[in-house]
């Protein structure tokens, strides 16, 4: 006979702790988890999702000034977003790689220290949704773009560095200007000079955003920002929320903020294999059954706003860039219910159930 799932509500902590270690044991005899088990588990993910996401709702109302859109799930603070975020919340951009390697190492990079797996593109060559193309096949792909259904508003030049092939760009940044579409780069910003900047400024580039996470807000960096600002409409800063980050941001923000950054983009980490082993000891979360984050990373983005509210900060937009964000991103295409956000672990590990029922209080203190 079919029985209906036990809500977790109905367990006491002792008890679901005691059936998550039945399951655990369960798993190491290889034995499959019932129906009734999974969803015993996928309750302890979403009332720990619930919670952490009740925190930020109450981080949200107590920051003067916070714009909230689209369900809760876009916040930002100063201002408007700018054109290729807005075009990337609402899926209108294609992000295109140039590059085959980067010059740094960090941490939270989405490849790891091994980039063995990484396509190396020559000098002709780009990829875009994991093909490798030719320039002329880009243009072409752009070219039908533009005039089919996809609805692109903007090219993102993105993943790894791509400043290592700095002169892959201009004449591509060029045509695509001429197509009307918008166009953003990522950079950690190591490799910049004026010239190169200038030489994309002037083929069409309109946004540049610097990793500042990944020099450690480097002075050299915070100098190019500089030189940045007078060549692009949009000068922004789009970088993880890590504690090293945020702390030496603050210490440097000043000099940051008289660059004249347009738009600071907060960014939530998301966890794969390549960088769970940084943050496999922090608070972890899972939103919506898709990207798993610590859940330091989203606190520090208001830690940010509220530093940013008390000092007053002027002609400068903080944004938001969660996993809420990137799930509103993934249910913006054109066929209902397709949600483009997946998660890049298999799942939250083993002994997270345990340490989620022990330590946070699911049970609104009722148990």
């Amino acid at each position: 006979m079919h029985r209906p799932p036990m809500e977790l509500s109905q367990h006491t902590r002792d008890q679901a702790l005691g059936r998550f270690r039945a399951i655990h044991q369960g798993l190491k005899r290889k034995k499959t988890p019932s129906q009734q088990d999974q969803y015993f588990m996928h309750q302890v993910l979403d009332a720990v999702e619930h919670l952490f996401i009740a925190e930020i709702r109450e981080r949200q109302s107590r920051v003067p000034g916070l714009k909230v859109s689209e369900f809760g799930h876009v916040a930002v603070w100063g201002g408007d977003l700018s054109p290729g975020c807005q075009h990337c919340v609402d899926h209108g951009f294609a992000p295109i790689r140039s590059a085959s390697e980067c010059n740094l190492t960090c941490s939270f990079c989405y490849y790891g220290d091994d980039r063995s797996t990484v396509r190396p593109l020559g000098q002709d060559q780009y990829e875009v949704e994991g093909r490798p193309v030719s320039t002329r096949e880009l243009k072409l792909m752009l070219h039908r773009a533009v005039k089919g259904p996809a609805q692109i508003e903007s090219i993102a030049w993105v993943f790894l560095e791509p400043f290592t092939a700095a002169d892959k760009h201009p004449e591509l940044i060029a045509f695509v200007k001429e197509l009307g579409l918008y166009q953003h780069m990522y950079t950690n910003g190591t490799l910049c000079t004026e010239d190169n900047l200038r030489s994309l400024a002037e083929a069409g580039l309109d946004e540049i955003r610097f990793n500042l996470a990944a020099t450690d807000c480097s002075k050299k960096v915070i100098r190019s920002m500089h030189t940045a600002r007078g060549l692009f409409e949009w000068l922004c800063i789009e970088s993880p929320m890590t504690p090293e980050y945020f702390a030496r941001f603050v210490e440097r923000r000043a000099d940051i903020l008289a660059t004249g950054v347009s738009h600071i983009h907060c960014a939530e980490i998301h966890l794969n294999e390549a960088n769970f082993k940084s943050y496999r000891r922090e608070d972890l979360y899972q939103y919506s059954r898709g990207y798993i984050s610590p859940m330091s990373s989203r606190r520090l983005t208001y830690d940010l706003m509220d530093l940013a509210v008390v000092e007053g900060w002027k002609d400068v937009v903080l944004h938001d860039c969660s996993n809420e964000v990137k799930f509103l991103r993934g249910v913006s295409g054109e066929r209902f219910g397709l949600i483009g956000y997946e998660q890049e672990l298999p799942g939250m590990p083993l002994w997270w159930f345990e340490q989620a029922l022990t330590k946070y209080d699911l049970w609104g203190g009722q148990n």
